[in-house]
């Protein structure tokens, strides 16, 4: 006796509206990759809000340890299995595979990848994701899935370039705890993000990619910040300083720079601020790869002032010279040198 699935698509609407609504999270996903009339049959009937993350070239374990999502993986066309079958991803159909949680797709172009499968889920299931983690692309890697493809399958052409896609992909995307994005546009010098960034007030906001100016900046109301090989420099550093120092992004509790386009320096940012020099060590809250921060390796550390009289120290490291962090109060805790909490003396720096 040969074991066959059960045509769920072919019962009448009723009946098949009567078994959706009983269907867990993980079948209605399931279901929504079957065909483009399941995803609409889907979007008309379900009422759940599934937890879903998105990630592209980046390990599994990278996801958050504190929910289990159901996971979309975005991969590069040339690492599909022999036997993939063909999956909807909103009305696209490309070469998938389930397993589990994870729904992998296999795309010629990965960011376009990344927008379909935005789309799906927003469309679909109405949520935003839980968290976005897109690693960088190695460079060619999408020209030569191109030519091995040729002669398969036709690769889906939504976008006009690679970076009229990365302008749709941040500013409609939208994620709940993390927003990771390393990928950058083709013309890094010449790219500038129209619009806003969808997820602007994501908990903690990461990139390493030189299309995030100071615009994008000014933009977010992130709690954590890590901008690894940004396009800004010392002054426009100062600039978000200032930004902070009269209100702006409220919710912020760290920001960590790193490999800059120009070298950092404490001084230049902090150019005609009021900071107050203080003789106290802090353990400070760490984001981002590298050392957590050690009482006793500080180099330099400045505290500046809110309008409300909240504090950021705006410090670095021996370990890590290249790197400036802005940290907010309440810091881990502080450890007494020589004086109280209270700063020893209040001074306009000059560098």
């Amino acid at each position: 006796m040969s074991s066959q699935g059960f045509p769920i698509l072919k019962l009448p609407f009723l009946a098949l509206a009567e078994a959706i609504v009983q269907f867990s999270d993980r079948e209605l996903i399931y279901l929504s990759i079957l065909s483009h009339r399941a995803q609409h049959l889907v979007r008309r009937l379900q009422k759940s809000k599934p937890d879903i993350s998105l990630l592209s070239d980046v390990p599994l374990n990278s996801r958050s340890k504190d929910k289990k999502c159901h996971v979309f993986q975005v991969l590069r066309y040339s690492k599909r299995p022999k036997d993939a079958k063909m999956i909807n991803i909103n009305g696209e159909k490309v070469p998938g595979e389930v397993n589990g949680f994870i729904i992998r797709s296999y795309w010629h172009r990965k960011i376009e990848g990344l927008c379909h499968v935005a789309d799906h889920v927003r469309r679909t299931f109405n949520v935003d994701f839980y968290e976005v983690l897109v690693g960088n692309n190695p460079f060619g890697s999408a020209l030569m899935d191109f030519f091995r493809g040729i002669g398969k399958s036709k690769p889906p052409k939504t976008f006009q370039d690679h970076d009229s896609a990365v302008q749709y992909f941040l500013g409609s995307c939208v994620a709940q705890e993390t927003f990771k994005f390393s990928m950058s546009p083709k013309n890094p010098e010449k790219f500038k993000f129209q619009g806003t960034l969808a997820s602007k007030n994501v908990d903690t906001f990461e990139t390493s990619s030189r299309l995030f100016r100071l615009p994008e900046l000014f933009s977010l109301n992130c709690a954590w910040i890590y901008l690894d090989h940004s396009a800004l420099t010392n002054s426009q550093i100062g600039e978000f300083l200032e930004h902070w120092i009269h209100g702006g992004c409220p919710n912020l509790e760290q920001l960590r720079m790193q490999h800059a386009k120009e070298y950092l320096r404490l001084g230049m940012v902090l150019k005609g601020f009021r900071v107050y020099e203080t003789d106290i060590r802090r353990n400070f809250k760490f984001i981002g790869r590298g050392r957590p921060s050690d009482p006793s390796s500080f180099l330099t550390s400045y505290d500046v002032r809110r309008h409300d009289g909240r504090r950021a120290s705006v410090w670095t490291s021996v370990h890590m010279p290249h790197e400036i962090h802005i940290s907010v109060q309440p810091f881990v805790h502080t450890i007494e040198i020589h004086h109280p909490i209270e700063p020893r003396n209040n001074m306009s720096i000059r560098f």
